[in-house]
């Protein structure tokens, strides 16, 4: 209830004690002036309709106090018709991914490869075919000069890459990495056994 509320209540008490003080004292008057009749008595028509206008004040302002509590205590406001509740948008700031990044390693192969190599669309050569599994789709998409530092978003599985040679084969993967242009490497021209377990596969 609000302070206007109260304020009428407690007038409306007040009016309450004045009433039922005053029908005290009337009864109180009325029994004396008949056990003695010298004490001078008001008249009794004045001091009823006195008594019965503070009851009645009291019943009027009793119901108005606590409909005036009631209409100003704040309600949650309702939501206009027609219009949709406003949602909260909570930001989220997401887990950075793990990458990993070395520089191109082309041992002991470099000087055959020219000390360069291919970035391709697809995790196979168009070529080569003699080791699974090819793409002939795959294309060329960029030469990396052995020593570039490259950076693995992810690793898939794709055709095998070798070093050495078909009759003399050395270290075997057909892990290829995801760069950052989008474009796949060998695993084996990048860390081979030391290929984080961290990094996600694509």
């Amino acid at each position: 209830m609000n302070p206007w509320g109260l304020l009428i209540l407690l007038v409306a008490i007040f009016v309450t004690l004045v009433g039922l003080v005053s029908s005290i004292i009337t009864i109180h008057t009325f029994v004396e002036s008949h056990q003695k009749p010298t004490i001078k008595q008001r008249p009794v028509t004045i001091s009823i309709a006195f008594i019965v206008a503070m009851f009645l004040l009291a019943v009027i302002l009793l119901p108005i106090s606590f409909a005036v509590g009631k209409a100003s205590t704040p309600g949650p406001s309702p939501t206009p018709t027609g219009q949709k509740p406003t949602a909260t948008i909570i930001q989220v700031t997401p887990t950075p991914t793990f990458t990993q990044s070395a520089p191109i390693d082309l041992t002991p192969d470099s000087v055959s490869y020219g000390h360069k190599i291919n970035s391709w669309s697809k995790p196979a050569y168009n070529g080569y075919c003699q080791l699974p599994d090819c793409d002939p789709t795959s294309k060329r998409v960029d030469m990396l000069t052995e020593g570039t530092v490259v950076t693995a978003t992810c690793w898939t599985y794709g055709q095998m890459v070798i070093t050495g040679t078909l009759t003399d084969p050395g270290y075997k993967d057909i892990r290829w990495i995801k760069l950052e242009d989008g474009s796949y490497l060998p695993n084996t021209w990048f860390l081979r056994d030391r290929l984080s377990p961290q990094l996600s596969r694509c």
